[in-house]
């Protein structure tokens, strides 16, 4: 009987050390998470004035760095920073700390941007990107209050507005998100992989989906023609297939081909609906490759 007893209780002694053990461990997650979390808020919270008077700092080497890439007599050096890119919005003095591009060689092509739609993602995944990059950050506004509004697609139109003369050769619009389920690889190796062999690509994964077969449909049939019209386009809906998600590469050309004053009507669209961001997002995820190429139906 005391063998048993014994035996059971150091059975017991055990379970109950596996037991603590695995509340330690957990512990230790949650502490990690909560230093993680306020490290990315003390790394967020930026004192304005210190930012203005370092932006112009930053943006000096950060040109000094594009410059040195694109000096055909140094076509094969290589250039290095550890300059942070200061994104700063003057609307809303809202700012973004974005780690810059390290390592840049030089590409046989025509001259690449990246534009990025920014909340909270962690942007790390920026420096191993071979193109320069510019972020538009909404990381702590107020959620469905302007510029806060319209998902990426404000974002891409604010980049667009904003630099609508100055515009690379080839756009890319993305998420801040490395990974998703839109995309199978990384996107820093999709993105340093992309061939610009169109005017106007999505760069998600996945085939093409009729219009009319979204769960959605019901409520876009009435919200997407309204919007079409802004850039001068009837659309048969019925017709439209589209490739979800809305990341793509774009040439100026194809952006150019509506004049400055319908992208701001776009974006004031965006800004004073009262539709939620949830739709309004993807009344432009379905009409993207019609507003940059007239084809109602997007590359295959």
């Amino acid at each position: 009987m005391n063998l048993s007893f014994n035996n059971k209780g150091i059975f017991l002694n055990r379970k109950r050390s596996l037991e603590i053990e695995r509340l330690k461990q957990y512990l230790e997650k949650v502490r990690q998470f909560k230093i993680d979390q306020n490290n990315k808020r003390i790394f967020y919270a930026i004192n304005t004035r210190w930012a203005i008077r370092k932006k112009q700092e930053l943006d000096m080497r950060i040109k000094n760095l594009l410059i040195e890439n694109n000096d055909d007599t140094n076509n094969k050096a290589e250039a290095d920073t550890n300059a942070n890119a200061l994104v700063i919005n003057k609307e809303n003095n809202s700012l973004a700390l974005v780690p810059s591009i390290a390592s840049t060689q030089l590409i046989n092509v025509p001259s690449v941007g990246i534009v990025v739609a920014h909340y909270n993602e962690d942007l790390s995944w920026l420096s191993l990107v071979k193109y320069k990059c510019r972020v538009i950050s909404k990381f702590g506004l107020r959620k469905e209050t302007p510029p806060n509004k319209g998902n990426e697609a404000s974002s891409y139109l604010q980049y667009i507005i904003n630099n609508y003369d100055a515009l690379d050769d080839y756009t890319i619009f993305v998420h801040g998100h490395r990974t998703a389920w839109h995309h199978h690889q990384n996107m820093d190796e999709k993105i340093n992989r992309l061939q610009f062999s169109r005017p106007y690509y999505n760069i998600n994964d996945g085939g093409l989906n009729y219009l009319t077969r979204i769960p959605e449909w019901n409520k876009m049939r009435y919200m997407l023609p309204p919007v079409a019209l802004i850039f001068g386009k009837f659309i048969s809906l019925k017709h439209v297939k589209f490739r979800n998600s809305a990341q793509f590469y774009v040439h100026k050309n194809n952006i150019l081909r509506h004049p400055k004053e319908i992208y701001q009507k776009l974006y004031d669209y965006l800004m004073n609906s009262r539709e939620s961001s949830y739709w309004t997002g993807r009344v432009f995820e379905y009409l993207w490759h019609i507003i940059f190429t007239g084809d109602i139906h997007d590359v295959e």
